[in-house]
């Protein structure tokens, strides 16, 4: 896993890999402005940044990527994968 780096703003870049289920990665891929990097047939992966003003903040990541998809159910269809991800 790489270290999570300061912005030098007071906040951290963090790099999340969020799982999509295949029927919502449109949705996701146009939140976001970006594309899967792993594609299995009942998924997607995708790396997503997102800022914290501490190390480990999972909540705040959570609800960022939730309040991004509005038009799913909250916390529905994609998951984060927490071992792949640096925060």
């Amino acid at each position: 896993m790489d270290n999570i780096k300061s912005n030098g703003y007071g906040s951290f870049v963090q790099k999340i890999v969020v799982r999509v289920d295949s029927e919502h990665v449109e949705t996701f891929s146009d939140a976001f402005g970006a594309k899967p990097f792993r594609t299995l047939p009942d998924h997607s992966d995708f790396i997503v940044q997102t800022s914290a003003t501490k190390r480990g903040d999972d909540e705040t990541v959570m609800y960022d990527i939730d309040y991004r998809l509005p038009t799913l159910p909250a916390f529905k269809g994609w998951k984060v994968l927490w071992d792949e991800s640096v925060f």
